[in-house]
């Protein structure tokens, strides 16, 4: 196989898998500042942006998140904590 087609393969492959994981919910509201990672990326959480499988939200001692998940449950992060959201998470 040439190098092309290998690298056409590879880049294929890949957006193939960030298109397969589809978000577990939404962010509803957020106050103060709150981050969200996945992997090593951490990011500023926004209104509306997604949640996805593995991502750790992280609040400030002055910030709080709220977000809903596909399956009806909606969680809030209080001041100063982080929680991992799992596909299996349930609303207890």
């Amino acid at each position: 196989m040439s190098l092309k087609k290998l690298l056409l393969a590879a880049v294929a492959l890949t957006a193939a898998s960030a298109w397969a994981q589809a978000p577990l919910g939404t962010i509803t509201s957020v106050n103060g500042v709150a981050t969200v990672t996945t992997g090593t990326t951490g990011t500023a959480i926004t209104v509306g942006a997604p949640i996805m499988n593995g991502a750790r939200v992280i609040t400030t001692s002055t910030g709080s998140v709220s977000f809903r998940l596909n399956n009806g449950c909606t969680l809030t992060v209080p001041p100063g904590h982080a929680v991992t959201v799992l596909a299996d998470r349930t609303c207890e």
